[in-house]
């Protein structure tokens, strides 16, 4: 069996700087206590705050050791190129040990992002069709 952990991106601290340390400290506590996988939502326009998944992940990455990590990707919501080249370049400092969780959003979040909520299971098909042909070296 393997054990994984999802650390929220949410800060609910007065001080953005303390939570970013807090989410740091979760990651390297994750990796000393031997869990398998390390993975980060996304989020957009939610009551509380929240990093983003790109640059925290990449940080938190120095706190944990040579095994598989993740994120979430709301993919209605991400423009796929933009997000091709991101998620390329984490798997590229990492030796290719990433792990892509896709999600379509809530109709808040998309709503928030100028996103038609009848359209996100289009948007996320076609979305997830560039990302792979871009990776595949065909686009």
């Amino acid at each position: 069996m393997k054990i994984s952990i999802s650390v929220s991106s949410s800060h609910m601290v007065d001080d953005p700087r303390e939570g970013a340390r807090n989410m740091i400290a979760r990651a390297r506590a994750a990796n000393e206590a031997g869990l398998d996988t390390l993975f980060i939502g996304d989020h957009h326009a939610m009551p509380s705050p929240y990093y983003q998944n790109i640059p925290m992940l990449g940080r938190m990455l120095a706190e944990w050791s040579d095994k598989p990590y993740g994120a979430l990707f709301l993919l209605p919501l991400w423009h796929p190129v933009a997000l091709a080249e991101q998620i390329g370049t984490l798997a590229a400092i990492s030796k290719g040990r990433f792990i892509m969780q896709c999600g379509l959003g809530d109709h808040r979040q998309g709503e928030a992002m100028g996103i038609d909520m009848k359209q996100r299971v289009g948007r996320f098909e076609a979305s997830l069709e560039i990302m792979r042909a871009l990776w595949r070296g065909e686009a």
